[in-house]
């Protein structure tokens, strides 16, 4: 899959799956965006447009491995289902929803959970590190400040709902 930036409008075999503004829709929609001051979700939306890639995901899919450590991705799923598994409790995430935040969290940057496609559909994928160089310079320090408050307790709030929900 592929974006043209022209018209914002991400490709798949030569069809269009996904227009600009659904995809800033989806990213507006989230929990986590919605967290943030309204003067600075124009920026969040610009920072996943720019550093993202538009992916297909499968039924089955493996987003992420439990336990892997050389990855520093993040996953906005924009379409469909995932199912985020961890000793023998899992929670299912549907769009829209960023995952893959709690590695930022772990001392080795490991992966805690696995995360596997139980609904095919479409995810921005990005680069955490990227995504905090480019918070740097369009933030303000009292800005990144509430950006990074706003993923711990995004990331504690899923954990937390890992524990207590039941397969």
């Amino acid at each position: 899959a592929f974006m043209d930036v022209l018209t914002g409008t991400a490709f798949e075999n030569g069809e269009s799956i996904m227009g600009l503004r659904g995809i800033r829709s989806a990213i507006l929609s989230t929990p986590l965006v919605k967290n943030l001051r309204d003067e600075m979700r124009p920026r969040f939306v610009m920072m996943l447009l720019y550093l993202s890639a538009t992916k297909e995901m499968s039924r089955g899919d493996v987003l992420f491995l439990k336990g892997d450590r050389e990855t520093d991705t993040g996953c906005l799923i924009l379409q469909g289902e995932v199912e985020v598994q961890r000793e023998g409790k899992s929670i299912f995430v549907e769009a829209p929803e960023i995952i893959g935040e709690m590695h930022l969290f772990t001392p080795e940057g490991e992966r805690t959970a696995t995360v596997e496609v139980t609904v095919g559909g479409l995810r921005l994928e990005f680069a955490w590190g990227i995504l905090g160089s480019l918070a740097r310079q369009l933030y303000s320090p009292e800005e990144l400040g509430i950006l990074k408050k706003a993923i711990v307790d995004y990331a504690w709030k899923r954990d937390a709902s890992l524990f207590t929900e039941k397969k």
